[in-house]
């Protein structure tokens, strides 16, 4: 059974790449499952740079220009059929320990050339995933069309980002109540000596402390995004030495990926099975 998280946010550029990419890394180094990562929005930077790349993955730079890689390579081969778990597995770049995935999002996403075959492939890649993967993470970034809102629907958990300002949380929930059980926030570059803390942000929102997360403020984890090493970053935690900083970072992201396996199980998701030995099967 494929668990589908959403990530999402009202406000651009408030790190909900980065929180995604950050809590998936973290259930990928704790728990025994696997982990596919797509983005649903044009990404100058690619969620695979936030990673080291595998030497197998490296191609002369003469033929590059011919070689397609994830969307894009799924694009073409979609124009001949239906895609098949075999695209998927060609298409997908590992990135940590053979449990986390990525999929690149490919010149043709970034260029916006095939809005309509990207999203038809993209709805294709998502029930692929069933057959491989315990749980999907999509980020759909700050868009609000149709294809964005089916997908909220559709997930199994929605995780709405927020940057640590008074005026993203009163513009957010100003218009929508905590209502849902399939809802929960994050709040990136968090800083705990804020006047918008989490004690006050759980009393002037009325937001259960149980649905609240937060991705501290930490140079290290973002300059480790910056040069792909951040797979090396969270797996080599008890190789650091233990500040303040790194301690609270870790803590606290702890903290978040609990919270979103809990929301599991209170929604019936029951305990996660891997499904890397499931049959292949055409879409």
């Amino acid at each position: 059974m494929l668990l589908k998280i959403v990530f999402w946010s009202e406000e651009a550029a408030c790190g909900t790449t980065s929180n995604m990419i950050a809590t998936a890394s973290m259930i990928a180094a704790k728990h025994n499952c696997r982990i596919a990562m797509l983005s649903a929005e044009k990404n100058v930077h690619d969620l695979v740079g936030n990673f080291a790349r595998p030497d197998s993955a490296t191609v002369n730079e003469e033929c590059s220009y011919y070689v397609l890689e994830g969307l894009d390579y799924l694009l073409m081969a979609g124009k001949y059929g239906s895609l098949t778990e075999h695209h998927l597995e060609e298409a997908l770049q590992p990135v940590v320990d053979g449990k986390l995935f990525c999929l690149p999002q490919g010149k043709r996403m970034l260029c916006d050339f095939y809005p309509k075959e990207t999203r038809n492939v993209l709805n294709q890649v998502i029930r692929l995933l069933d057959e491989s993967m315990d749980f999907s993470f999509i980020d759909c970034g700050s868009e609000r069309d149709d294809w964005t809102k089916e997908q909220m629907k559709q997930a199994d958990l929605i995780v709405v980002n927020f940057s640590q300002t008074s005026q993203a949380l009163d513009h957010f929930f100003s218009g929508h109540a905590d209502v849902s059980e399939k809802v929960v926030y994050l709040i990136g570059s968090y800083q705990k000596d804020a006047v918008y803390n989490k004690k006050n942000i759980h009393r002037i929102y009325r937001i259960a402390p149980e649905k609240l997360g937060v991705v501290p403020y930490n140079p290290e984890f973002e300059m480790a995004c910056r040069e792909g090493k951040l797979d090396r970053y969270i797996r080599g935690r008890r190789l650091l030495l233990p500040t303040d900083m790194r301690e609270n970072f870790f803590t606290e992201l702890e903290h978040t990926v609990q919270m979103i396996l809990e929301r599991f199980d209170k929604r019936g998701g029951g305990q996660v099975v891997s499904g890397r030995d499931r049959q292949s099967k055409t879409v």
